[in-house]
């Protein structure tokens, strides 16, 4: 019987973005660059290494779009225009060690209340959030955002969509895991507001959906699909919980109370609904409890497979 090849090693489309192969690091590095925000060539030097490997794509560790957003210093900024050159310099380098067939993709991110290591410049400052309540891990308070903060963040994470492209990166991730700013609005477990912004799921995903919106129509991509959210929490969200198997739309997708997957399952569903080319990734929940939210462009005729990052066009 004749070897069958392997699909890891098969080109994988991302919008008009091509990776060689399925072969793609995840965000992962240290504390090695300069406290100020800049980055280091010990980070340039790490990225090469991989793409030296024959790593298809790299998605870079989490780089804040504000100081008052950082997850912990000597991490790589975009939060001005002064960091695009580094980022220009990082992606070359990545691209030509990767034989100009490695792609890579900036993770942006802001903390919300959720920081290891806030900074001195961060001493007096509290972390905008969705909430004033304090986080559960390391009891830092957030504050909740008024609503002209909540534009004014929007425009922040579609300005350091920009940079990137600037820069010449391949595309963005951005950061809804672990907790941080994404999460603490979709979370019923940490999302107290009580305006437009709170309460309901569709309330609850209106700033994560309003940011995507909002790079899209700045035609910073040519498909995007840029959020991962945490898996199930343990807190049952009324708004989900409306009768097993046929609550959700009728037309098979299931009850996150009912499914094992978690609640986190309707918040795809809701937005399925909401917006026509938005669409929900199915995943393995057993093998890794995330979920993505997927806004197509260009390529709204394309349902799956659907891409896992913002890649430009």
């Amino acid at each position: 019987m004749a070897a069958r090849e392997s699909i890891i090693f098969k080109p994988l489309a991302i919008g008009n973005v091509t990776i060689k192969n399925r072969i793609l690091r995840s965000s992962l590095s240290a504390r090695v660059d300069n406290y100020d925000g800049s980055g280091t060539q010990w980070r340039i030097n790490f990225e090469k290494t991989f793409a030296e490997g024959g790593v298809g794509g790299l998605i870079s560790s989490h780089v804040p779009i504000d100081l008052r957003g950082r997850i912990l210093p000597n991490y790589a900024f975009i939060d001005d225009d002064t960091k695009i050159d580094f980022w220009t310099n990082l992606g070359e380098q990545v691209h030509k060690a990767g034989d100009g067939r490695c792609k890579y993709f900036l993770q942006i991110s802001y903390s919300g209340r959720q920081q290891d290591n806030a900074g001195i410049e961060n001493w007096k400052s509290t972390p905008l959030s969705s909430t004033s309540q304090g986080d559960y891990f390391q009891g830092i308070r957030g504050r909740a955002m008024e609503l002209a903060e909540i534009k004014a963040m929007v425009a922040k994470f579609v300005a350091a969509a920009i940079r990137v492209k600037k820069a010449g990166l391949d595309g963005i991730e951005l950061h809804s895991g672990n907790g941080y700013l994404f999460t603490q609005f979709l979370s019923a477990a940490i999302n107290d507001r009580t305006d437009q912004y709170g309460g309901s799921l569709a309330n609850r995903m209106r700033f994560p959906l309003e940011c995507f919106e909002a790079v899209r129509e700045a035609e910073t991509a040519a498909s995007v699909e840029p959020v991962q959210a945490d898996g199930p929490e343990a807190v049952v969200d009324p708004e989900c919980h409306r009768g097993g198997r046929d609550a959700v739309a009728g037309d098979g997708r299931v009850d996150p109370v009912a499914d094992p997957r978690g609640p986190h399952r309707a918040a795809l569903d809701v937005a399925d609904r909401q917006l026509p080319d938005v669409a929900a990734v199915e995943f393995d929940h057993e093998r890794e409890q995330r979920t993505s939210f997927g806004l197509g462009l260009q390529h709204r005729e394309q349902r799956r497979p659907r891409p896992r990052l913002m890649a430009f066009g």
